[in-house]
């Protein structure tokens, strides 16, 4: 063995590889949401399955809200056909006023109205009854979709906090190596004394092993700072989430809301007929024709009020039927982000 080789074998024997770093292409490949996803899932483990569950609930919630809107809506339309209906015997009585019949058997007046009135009432208790069973669920609902929405916003909150404290780390880690790197000079230990002195000086013209490995170091910590800003700058990604979770918080109060008033109108149109129409008001006035036909005019107000709110019910439902269509078409876009399929892992690989 010449001396040039052995002296290229000291220099080198030890030689430690090199490390080098692309940030660039480490923040780009996070431009897939499947990379994403994916290494969220495996730095926070416990927080992606956290938002994995509480997307499955957005779902539930979905199903639900969706349903108890179709049970509002329903719940107009037939208080609005039975208030209908009611107008519709009052024509009845109309025509038999023209043809003169309930001046000679104004017996039959008072049967019309004793009907109406008795059908009306039944039909708005049983709407009452009705009401009373969806604000029961919806109350149910919109605290639960609330308390979904603080959790997902909570655990997302978590980990873009760990995500900025990790780079915080990853920044004084370094600069403390900066410091390192510059007081690393050609001799750091015995061996590197033994290699200079063996090589006469030769091998401090090169990189001693101990920067190479500070500088390796450091390519890492490049890395790894990288990859979490990378994450940070795409949480993103989990806004279309968030919007999902608000969607159906603001349409399950939203839908309270508007229930309770649409619940308030009918018990107080229910309330005005049992008192104001009640049998022996009908029995003691119907012979009175001006009183009967005010009468007849109070009710018709009165019911034709309760079709305004009925037709405002059904077009509220409408346009919350409208977002929550818009909602479930986010969730499904959701579904690659927040739910990794068993292959993803092996498609990244591969």
């Amino acid at each position: 063995m010449g001396v040039a080789n052995l002296v290229k074998n000291v220099i080198w024997g030890g030689a430690v590889a090199r490390k080098t770093v692309d940030p660039e292409k480490i923040d780009a490949s996070f431009d897939n949401s499947k990379t994403f996803a994916a290494e969220i899932a495996k730095r926070f483990p416990k927080s992606y399955e956290i938002v994995t569950s509480l997307r499955q609930d957005l779902k539930v919630h979905h199903f639900d809200l969706s349903n108890t809107i179709q049970d509002v809506s329903l719940l107009a339309d037939s208080t609005s056909n039975g208030a209908a209906k009611t107008l519709k015997k009052l024509g009845l009585r109309d025509r038999l006023i023209a043809k003169g019949k309930l001046a000679s058997k104004p017996i039959l007046d008072v049967k019309i109205w004793q009907f109406t009135i008795r059908r009306q009432v039944e039909d708005l208790t049983s709407s009452l009854e009705k009401c009373d069973a969806i604000l029961v669920i919806l109350e149910k609902l919109q605290k639960d979709v609330a308390q979904t929405q603080d959790d997902l916003e909570r655990e997302l909150e978590l980990i873009k906090k760990t995500l900025e404290s990790s780079v915080k780390v990853q920044k004084a880690k370094m600069a403390d190596l900066e410091q390192k790197l510059k007081s690393t000079g050609c001799i750091n230990n015995s061996g590197e004394l033994f290699r200079a002195i063996f090589t006469l000086g030769i091998a401090c013209a090169f990189d001693s092993p101990t920067k190479i490995q500070l500088e390796n170091v450091r390519a890492s910590l490049v890395e790894e700072e990288t990859i979490l800003k990378a994450l940070l700058k795409r949480m993103g990604y989990f806004d279309g989430l968030v919007t999902i979770a608000k969607t159906l918080t603001e349409q399950a109060a939203g839908l309270l809301e508007s229930t309770k008033k649409f619940r308030a109108v009918i018990r107080d149109t229910r309330d005005e007929l049992e008192q104001d129409f009640g049998d022996d008001d009908i029995v003691e006035n119907m012979g009175d024709v001006d009183f009967a036909n005010d009468f007849a005019e109070s009710l018709e107000m009165s019911l034709g009020n309760l079709m305004k709110e009925c037709t405002r019910v059904s077009e509220d439902c409408i346009q919350r039927k409208h977002a929550m269509d818009e909602a479930l078409i986010g969730l499904n876009k959701e579904a690659e982000l927040v739910e990794l399929a068993e292959g993803s892992d092996a498609e990244l690989a591969s």
